[in-house]
């Protein structure tokens, strides 16, 4: 089996999300929690099919500081060298 990017196989990648609210719900999974949404579209569409699990988030992800952008929120560098310097 071929791993490669998700764009090269789009019908398989439609066929799994279509089924995954069922295979939840055949596991006994009645309540979901997505701590990182990713791609909105995919929590909105799963909400869509007739038969799924509640499914609820926490909004969308904040950027990692480890990106090569600014962070999106200001980080508070001064509290965190007073600390090191405590030490």
């Amino acid at each position: 089996m071929n791993f490669g990017p998700a764009e090269a196989k789009p019908a398989s990648i439609k066929e799994y999300l279509k089924q995954l609210p069922r295979s939840y719900l055949y596991f006994g999974y009645t309540t979901l929690v997505d701590l990182a949404v990713i791609d909105r579209r995919v929590l909105d569409d799963f909400r869509q099919v007739p038969l799924h699990p509640d499914l609820y988030d926490c909004g969308e992800s904040l950027p990692s500081t480890t990106l090569t952008k600014p962070p999106a929120f200001p980080l508070n560098t001064s509290r965190k060298i007073t600390l090191l310097q405590q030490r």
